[in-house]
């Protein structure tokens, strides 16, 4: 094998083996480096550059191979130079002939390459190098020298094609205690070995070192020429770089010149870069799935999953959590939190951070999909361990729901369960037949000691929870859990259903009583009620309690053991007709046992009870009969106690019969009365009445009753009544009188009215001869009422008496006597009368009259308390009537002055004597003004008073003295000192005095000859701290003053006065300071008040105080400070405000100096207001004045402040980085870059805030480093030290190296107190960063989890510094469709570039943004959380289903209200209703944005409510209307007395109708009076109102005719429910009435058809019973024996059937009911029905009698009416224009419809006839039909009275064609189209003349019916 193949085979091995070693490595780079010269002759042009590639391993360099270069990126690149450090010499340009260059001594030279292949072999053999070849001779054109030999060389003899290639056969980076070394092994090849003989025993010596390690490094290899094996190089370092590796290959040349052996050495140069390890993540290739609550390291995670095999990493892994609210992070840990679903995972983000080994790796997003959890859910019922399917529950039991949730074994989210609240409990009943639905959603508690949600209650089996409380009724209960919210992270256990049948609870009936006595007086025909009690058993033990809804479905039976005690209705009775108890009725005397049974209970299994009921005799009472005495001219009804009395004053003497009767009380209990006289032993019995009419001796009589069909008697039942009595019939006579009236009093009597003012005296004398005077009686008031005077109690001859009257003070109408007899006869009347007879009217008084005297002011107050005291009212003076004084003649006055009055009485005279006395009237008199448009008056005196009766009697003078004084003196004013008016008085001012003088007024007061009312001064100072009132009274305050000053007129002293006005001074000097408000003001005793005088005065001399700056609301110390610091630095105008507190006066102004030394400050400098505002570039301190009103202030000054805006700058406003130099053309740096930092804080001003910091950041990709150049934290500094800080320089170093990237920058930032910052940046390099994008919200807190209620505005944030506006897209969905929203313009700060667009509309909205940015790096799409806008309030609409009110707003059945709501987010949680009343809500509908709620309202109730709905953004919706409505279900009660259902009645009757009703409505409550034969009677009513509603008094019911009546109520409510009541009664004065009404509605219309006809029912009352009755029915004339039969059946003779039924009473009359049966007339015919009676009375009455119209007829008619067609016949065919048809309908009976029709054969109608309008009487319709191209044919329809119908309307059933025209074709076709039709129809069996019922046509010529 040739040298090349072997090298080739060698190269290709070394290849693959390095490729398969650095297959996934991280590449080094390998690069020789030309150092030295090579001889020409080992330069080869043809070689190439080599590299080693991880990838693609080692490339061939032979030219067959092609070009073998490749990009860097793809591999190390490992350049070879030759260099030559032996002394060969070159031959470019002067070569001899032997090719050595002679002009050359340099030990090497470069190689230029230029030089051909050919020329460096020709080169290499003038050399010599075949010189020592023993074989080899010379040749050539001259010949050639032998050469001696050379000596043995010393070394390797170099041939000039040596060459060492180094291949990395494996690398490694080996991490041991936190730190990595790279070890590499290089298989080293020795290439182009010279192996001529001369090297035979020469090795060529290689050695190897390594540049820029901190240890040198150095190997040593050998080479043969049987040694070209590979051998290994190894290279290790300590840190990545680039690194040096050199060769030297150590050998020898020959030198010509000097013959000898050169050593000569070989250098080749590789560089190697030990790169950074590459921190490469793989991409997700599937989602990380975690379960809630799972917790995951993301590193171990990241190592196992996302690291490249062989691959080294960092420790430095950086988690990032995009979705917090549904992971944790801590640290590198994540837990799940939420639920992220496959289609919307949650997102973290990882990557390597970068350290001195490794470079940053990229950022990988892992999808985290978060599965729901499994947690252990339990649903119990009661006890039981397990769920049950079905339940029987007993009603009004419990049951018991359990609802536990617990983490799953293996799960780790007890926390998170124990903190969520959005698990529910729901429980729903619902009631299967109805489909209601009672639903509860409950919270859950946690329970500590088992870690697990718990649920526990109780569900009462009741009304509450079950909306029907039936034994047997079904219910399904379901359970659920439910999660209130989206995301669920639980699996839920799917819903439990449990089927619920409700079983009777048990109950029993205990009557309140075990037994029951009773008196048959108080309990006969009673209704009774026997209070019980229902009691539940056993289950919630015995109690009583229980729902008034299942009361009212039990049915009650009753029974009783003895019918004739006690009855009781046989229908099962509902609650609300036992409400008050079980009703039975008494109905005699006994014993019996009444049993309690629930015949029907859906709820409850009654056990029955029972009640013993004992009815005893009663005793006789008073109110069961009555006595009759006509003595009096008119009979009179006496009780016994009355008759006993009665008879025990007229000594047992009657003067007229006497009657003894059951009244209507007795009546109703016995029916006989028994009357024994004790002296004979005789008993009277009668039913009703006893009557005594003969005279008779006084006798004793003893009473008693019975009534044997009920057993009862009153005999020895109790105390008996008795009695005596006689009569006697004669008159007394009177024998003598005389009076006294001739003294009466003359003035005011007259011939018919006398005064008396003494008593009046009558004396008379009467005698009777027969049962003697009983008593003598005198009238006073003309006889309508008698008094008895006392008779002598000695006397015992009561033949005469004789009599005195006495009359006392009275008036009296007329005076008359009489004498009684003890019979009660009365004689003839005595009367004291005029000359006209006629009674004389006596007043007697003797009285003297009394005088009250009414004095009232002109006021509310009291008239009769103070009106002798000073007034300024005027006085109204009135003599009052009085009760118990005579009637007055007349009335007098007179006024006397006070110094008169004191004057009389100083004479001892009576001060009216000398003075004339004034008559007043009833009315009185005033004195003084009543308004002030009169004029006033002062008086000051005495009025009289006195009266005359008129009897003539005086009274006794009355006085009252009077002080009126309606004028006042005119006020004083106060004297007021050093008056400053409204000014404020201060320490400064002069004190304000205040003093009062009345002299002026003391001086008036004496110079009256009558004195005024004294005056009062009133003087008030209000302050702050209370009110001081003080007065001083002057004038004469007593009589006795006046009286004095009257005696001796000695002047009148007013020193003390003034001494009291002393203490009126106010000296304000002494006051504290106030406000201070003066008042004064004069008053008179009588109430007189002058206009108040009012002043005020205002004192402060106190400085203001709490002197405070407020700074942005903050307060800002202030005082007189000693040091002034700056502490206060902002960069924007600052705002404060300046307070102080005055107590009084309150400030007037605050002065604000802005200041930067003290003393820069003048009065009246700076600005007047309470706010300041320091502006930007300002730098002071304030100085601040407070003064108040009064003058006071009060002054300060704070620290420094510094409002700067003004960002610090570079010296000279440049930029705060001076451009670094060093940059090359495209802008990139290889060399540390040196940073010349300046900063400056307003060069130009001393407003300056000063540095705070300077810093910068360099920042090249992810790689950054922050240092603080200057910084300072001191607070509070002078302006020495601010000064100082206000500028900064500094000269920084960049490693270059360590910032290398596609982008660096450095980032200087300047910040000062204030603030302000200025960043100042120079960019170095690109940008290879993608953008970032986020969007933010300005309203980032929803409604519930999702909704706004207000226009959202989005902000996109793009964070590049390389961006363009035109690379964002947005995609945005609005209810699931593409939404286009404009963005408003781009705005940048710094690297984040901001847009925003404004969502307004409602909808359902999602958000992605994309975005590229100059480099094309795209953006991780990003996208907003899905939202909702509603901005739309729900709309809410009510309405009803079903029930219609019948009035307003009343209803009788139960509403169900549609609450309709118009909202797209819905949830039914948040609405509410608002009412008082009982409600049953049916469940939610939903359609769309549409949602209905159906409500019940069943209750009786007047029902008020509203609903409120807030939908899930909380948008509430507008108040409705409030909903008002009844609901009353329940019938009106009607009651009717008077009469009696079904009585018949000779006596009176008036009928009163009460209608009880809480919704009563009159307009539709009718009273009606119907007569037997159906006739509407008027009736007038008169209509009151009851309690609980209204009756009707029915009048003249009497003066109706003897006739049946029907008293018919209807009554409807509000609500439109409905009562009747129906009283049947009947008028008998003459025997039985009839009514024939139900029989003539069933007969009304005459004709009738046997099978309608029904049952004739006919009615007859009497009240008394009929003797003999009877039926007569006849048939076309002809009477038809009837037969009595209680029901109908098959009769094999021609008679009527019929029933008759009695009922009634001797009490309440005789109904008897006959009813014909409707079977009876099966036959036609005219019939006529009447009915014949003869009652016990003898009365005979037939209902054909003419007042008793009470006959019946009617006719019956089976057969239907016919129709005769005459002139066509039945598929006849006529040649003919037209032809005349006549038509005749006829009927046996009366026809009451005929129609008919033409048609053609289309079925077309041609033409229509009303029979019934247009044929005569009797005689036929005549037609003309006209031709017609086809068939035609007739359609009709009759109907008679009866109802019988003759039918042809349907082409079908009418008749058949007939064809009338002159077209013969038509004819012809017609012709063979019937022979067809008859043919058919022949074969079929069917007759023509079959068509129609009674249906003819009539044929001429055959003369009779086809």
């Amino acid at each position: 094998m040739k040298r090349e193949q072997k090298e080739t085979i060698r190269r290709i091995m070394c290849i693959l083996t390095a490729a398969t070693l650095l297959a996934g490595c991280i590449p080094m780079k390998v690069t020789a480096v030309e150092e030295g010269n090579l001889p020409h002759y080992l330069d080869e042009s043809n070689r190439l550059d080599q590299e080693i590639s991880g990838e693609d391993g080692l490339q061939e360099d032979d030219s067959d191979q092609g070009d073998s270069t490749k990009d860097d990126s793809d591999g190390d690149d490992l350049k070879e130079d030759i260099t030559d450090e032996n002394e060969f010499e070159k031959n470019d340009s002067d070569t001899n002939d032997s090719g050595v260059d002679d002009s050359t001594e340099n030990d090497s030279t470069e190689n230029n390459g230029s030089t051909k292949e050919d020329s460096d072999k020709g080169d290499l053999d003038a050399g010599g190098s075949d010189a020592g070849d023993p074989d080899k001779e010379g040749s050539g054109e001259h010949g050639s020298k032998e050469e001696p030999a050379r000596p043995e060389p010393p070394r390797y003899v170099l041939g000039g094609d040596e060459r060492i290639e180094l291949t990395l056969i494996d690398r490694q980076y080996q991490s041991e205690q936190n730190s990595i070394t790279y070890q590499a092994q290089y298989q080293i090849f020795l290439e182009g070995f010279y192996r001529e003989e001369v090297n035979d025993n020469q090795e060529l010596q290689v050695e190897i070192w390594v540049d820029g390690q901190d240890e040198a490094q150095t190997e040593r290899y050998i080479f043969t020429e049987d040694g070209n094996a590979e051998q290994k190089f190894p290279f290790h370092v300590g840190s990545p770089g680039e690194y040096s590796i050199t060769t030297v290959m150590y050998g020898c040349i020959w030198d010509e010149e000097t013959e000898e052996w050169q050593e000569r050495e070989i250098k080749q140069q590789f560089q190697v870069e030990v790169e950074k390890l590459s921190q490469e993540l793989q991409d997700v290739r599937e989602k990380l799935t975690l379960r809630y609550g799972d917790t995951l390291d993301v590193a171990e995670y990241v190592a196992s999953h996302l690291q490249i095999e062989n691959v080294l990493y960092t420790e430095h892994l950086e988690v990032m959590n995009d979705a917090s609210d549904k992971l944790r992070l801590t640290d590198t840990q994540i837990r799940a939190i939420g639920i992220a679903k496959e289609d919307a995972p949650a997102v973290i983000r990882v990557r390597y951070g970068g350290s001195e080994w490794f470079t940053e790796s990229q950022e990988v997003a892992i999808p985290v999909v978060i599965a729901q959890v499994t947690p252990d859910i339990t649903l119990r019922l009661d006890e039981e361990r397990e769920w049950q399917t079905s339940k029987t529950i007993p009603i009004h039991g419990e049951l018991a729901l359990h609802a536990q949730i617990s983490q799953e074994e293996g799960a780790y989210y007890e926390d998170l369960l124990q903190k969520d609240d959005k698990l529910k409990l729901q429980y729903r009943i619902i009631h299967e037949s109805s489909g209601a639905v009672k639903e509860y959603t409950l919270p859950f508690g946690w329970n500590k000691e088992t870690g697990e949600k718990t649920y526990h209650a109780v569900l009462p089996i009741g009304w509450r929870n079950f909306t029907k409380l039936h034994k047997g009724e079904q219910y399904r209960l379901e359970m659920a859990v439910l999660y209130n919210g989206t995301d669920c992270p639980y699996e839920m256990l799917p819903k439990q259903s449990c089927q619920l049948t409700l079983q009777a609870a048990n109950a029993y009936i205990k009557p309140e009583q075990s037994s029951v006595e009773l008196e048959y007086r108080k309990a006969w025909n009673q209704d009774y009620q026997m209070p019980f009690i229902l009691m539940h058993k056993g289950i919630l033990k015995d109690t009583q309690v229980m729902d008034e809804e299942e009361l009212s479905q039990i049915q009650y039976e009753l029974r009783t053991s003895d019918p004739a005690v006690a009855s009781v209705e046989k229908k099962p009775l509902q609650q609300e007709d036992i409400a008050s108890g079980l009703p039975y009725m008494i109905t005699g005397v006994g014993e019996t046992f009444i049993g309690i049974k629930a015949v029907k209970s859906p709820t409850y299994d009654v056990e029955s009870g029972a009640v013993q009921i004992q009815v005893k005799n009663s005793s006789i009472i008073e109110e069961d009969y009555s006595i009759h005495y006509s003595g009096d001219g008119r009979e009179q009804v006496y009780t016994l106690t009355q008759w006993q009395e009665y008879l025990k004053q007229h000594n047992s003497w009657l003067k007229a019969p006497v009657t003894i009767s059951l009244t209507d009380a007795g009546a109703k209990y016995y029916d006989t009365l028994h009357c024994q006289e004790q002296s004979s032993g005789n008993v009277v019995s009668k039913k009703e009445k006893i009557l005594y009419t003969t005279d008779q001796p006084v006798t004793d009589h003893t009473l008693w009753m019975t009534h044997k069909d009920r057993n009862a008697s009153t005999k020895g039942v109790g105390e008996m009544p008795a009695f005596s009595m006689g009569i006697d019939q004669k008159k007394p006579q009177l024998i003598a009188v005389e009076d006294n009236g001739r003294r009466r009093y003359q003035e005011t009597s007259t011939d018919d009215v006398w005064y008396m003012g003494e008593y009046y005296e009558i004396k008379a004398a009467y005698e009777d001869t027969m049962s003697g005077i009983a008593l003598v009686e005198y009238t006073t008031d003309a006889g309508r009422t008698w008094h008895a005077f006392p008779l002598a109690k000695d006397n015992t001859d009561t033949k005469v008496q004789e009599c005195r009257l006495t009359l006392k003070n009275g008036t009296y109408q007329g005076i008359g006597l009489r004498a009684v007899d003890a019979a009660g006869n009365i004689s003839e009347e005595y009367h004291l009368a005029n000359q006209h007879k006629q009674y004389i009217q006596l007043v007697v008084d003797n009285r003297i009259p009394k005088l009250d005297l009414q004095v009232t002011k002109n006021s509310k107050e009291n008239p009769r308390q103070g009106v002798e005291d000073w007034t300024n009212l005027a006085l109204h003076y009135k003599i009052q009537q009085r009760q118990d004084n005579p009637a007055i003649y007349k009335l007098y006055y007179q006024y006397v002055p006070i110094h008169q009055v004191q004057e009389a009485i100083q004479k001892g005279q009576k001060p009216y004597a000398e003075k004339q006395w004034q008559e007043m009237d009833e009315a009185g008199f005033g004195v003084g003004a009543y308004s002030q448009e009169e004029e006033a008056v002062n008086r000051n005196g005495t009025y009289y008073f006195k009266i005359i009766s008129m009897c003539g009697l005086e009274s006794e003078i009355a006085s009252r003295q009077i002080r009126l004084q309606q004028t006042l003196p005119e006020a004083m004013e106060p004297i007021i000192t050093n008056d400053q008016g409204e000014e404020w008085y201060h320490a400064g001012s002069l004190p304000a005095s205040i003093a009062i003088d009345c002299m002026a007024y003391l001086q008036g007061c004496v110079q009256k000859e009558e004195y005024g009312a004294p005056i009062t001064i009133h003087t008030r100072l209000i302050s702050s701290s209370g009110q001081e009132d003080k007065t001083v009274t002057v004038g004469f305050e007593t009589t006795e003053e006046y009286l004095a000053y009257c005696k001796d007129k000695t002047p009148y002293s007013h020193e003390s006065y003034q001494k009291q006005l002393q203490a009126l001074r106010i000296d304000f000097a002494q006051k504290p300071d106030d406000i201070y408000r003066f008042s004064y003001w004069i008053e008179d005793a009588a109430g007189n008040r002058s206009d108040v005088y009012e002043h005020a005065f205002y004192i402060d001399t106190t400085p203001p105080e709490q002197l405070q700056v407020w700074l942005e609301g903050k307060e800002f110390p202030t005082g007189e400070l000693d040091r002034i610091v700056y502490d206060t630095f902002s960069q924007t105008a600052l705002q404060g405000e300046v307070t102080a507190q005055d107590a009084l006066s309150g400030i007037d102004h605050i002065q604000i100096i802005q200041a930067k030394k003290y003393g820069e400050w003048t009065e009246g400098a700076g600005q007047v207001g309470d706010s300041f505002r320091i502006e930007p570039s300002t730098r002071c301190f304030l100085y601040v004045v407070a003064k108040d009103v009064a003058g006071n202030e009060i002054v300060g000054w704070t620290n420094g402040i510094v409002v700067d805006d003004q960002a610090p700058s570079g010296q000279n406003y440049q930029q705060l980085i001076t451009e670094p130099a060093g940059a090359n053309d495209n802008g990139f740096y290889k060399e540390d870059i040196t940073v010349h930092i300046a900063v400056q804080d307003k060069p130009d001003d001393d407003n300056y805030a000063a540095l705070e910091s300077v810093s910068y950041q360099i920042t090249s990709g992810q790689v950054q480093e922050y240092k603080e150049l200057y910084h300072t934290s001191k607070t509070g500094i002078s302006e020495d030290e601010l000064r100082q800080s206000a500028s900064f320089s500094a000269e920084e170093l960049i490693d270059a190296a360590k910032f290398e990237g596609n982008e660096a920058s450095i980032e200087v930032t300047a910040l000062d107190r204030a603030g302000n910052k200025t960043t100042s940046t120079q960019i170095m390099k690109i940008d290879v960063t993608a953008p970032e994008i986020e969007i933010t919200f300005d309203q980032e807190e929803p409604v519930g989890d999702r909704f706004f209620t207000t226009d959202r505005m989005a902000a996109i944030t793009v964070t590049e510094k390389n961006f363009d506006a035109s690379l964002v897209e947005w995609e945005v969905t609005r209810d699931g469709e593409p939404y286009h929203i404009p963005v408003s313009g781009w705005s940048s700060e710094g690297d984040r570039h901001q847009a925003t667009m404004l969502f307004t509309e409602d909808g359902e909205y999602t958000l992605t943004v994309t975005c590229k940015d100059l480099a094309d790096n795209e953006a991780e799409p990003v996208s907003a959380e899905p939202f909702c806008m509603d901005q739309t309030k729900p709309v809410i609409e009510i309405e009803y289903d079903g029930a219609q009110p019948h009035r307003d707003n009343y209803y009788r059945e139960a509403r169900t209200a549609v609450v309709t709501i118009q909202e797209h987010n819905f949830t039914p949680d948040t609405f509410h209703i608002e009412t008082e009343q009982p409600y049953q809500m049916l469940g939610w509908s939903h359609e769309g944005d549409t949602h209905r709620l159906r409500i019940c309202f069943q209750e009786n109730a007047y029902y008020q409510w509203n609903c409120q709905y807030t939908d899930m953004a909380g948008n509430e919706a507008e108040q409705l209307e409030q909903q008002e409505f009844y609901i009353d279900s329940i019938a009106p009660v009607i009651e009717i007395t008077g009469v009696i259902n079904d009585s018949a009645n000779a006596g009176e009757v008036q009928p009163v109708v009460t209608v009880l009703e809480e919704h009563f409505n009159a307009e539709e409550t009718r009273i009606s009076l119907v007569n037997g034969k159906g006739e509407q009677i008027e009736i007038p009513a008169q209509v009151q109102q009851v309690n609980g509603g209204y009756s009707y008094i029915l009048y003249n019911v009497n003066e109706k005719p003897d006739q049946v009546y029907y008293l018919h109520v209807n009554s409807l409510d509000m609500a439109g429910n409905e009562a009747e009541l129906t009283y049947r009664f009947s008028l008998n004065r003459n025997g039985s009435v009839y009514d024939m009404s139900l029989a003539r509605q069933a007969t009304e219309g005459t004709y009738y058809q046997s099978r309608a006809m029904k049952d004739l029912q006919m009615i007859e009352m009497n009240v008394d019973e009929v003797e003999q009755f009877a039926v007569y029915v006849s048939r076309n004339g002809v009477l038809i024996p009837t037969v009595i039969s209680d029901v109908y059946h098959p009769k094999t003779e021609d008679v009527v059937l019929y029933n008759m039924e009695r009922q009634g009473n001797e009490k309440l009359g005789y109904v008897y009911t006959y009813t014909l049966f409707g079977e009876n007339f099966d036959k036609e015919g005219t019939y006529q029905v009447a009915l014949y009676s003869r009652d016990a009375a003898g009365n005979e009455v037939s209902s054909t009698l003419k007042d008793k119209d009470a006959g019946l007829h009617f006719i019956i008619d089976n057969p239907p009416p016919q129709i005769v067609l005459d002139g066509i016949e039945a598929g006849g065919i006529y040649d003919a224009s037209q032809k005349k048809v006549n038509v005749m309908f006829s009927d046996n009976g009366m026809l009451t419809e005929a129609r008919l029709s033409l048609h053609n054969d289309k079925g077309e109608e041609i033409n229509s006839w009303d029979y019934m309008e247009l044929a005569a009487a009797e005689n036929p319709l005549m037609l003309e039909i006209a031709e017609y191209g086809g068939g035609q044919r007739f359609l009709y329809r009759a109907v008679d009275a009866a109802g019988n119908e003759l039918l042809a309307e349907s082409m079908e059933s009418g008749s058949a064609d007939f064809v009338i025209t002159t077209n013969p074709w038509i004819r012809l076709v017609k012709s063979r189209k019937n022979i067809v039709t008859a043919c058919g129809i022949a074969a079929a069996g069917v007759g023509v003349s079959g068509v129609a019922a009674g249906l003819y046509y009539r044929r001429r010529k055959r003369g009779r019916y086809a």
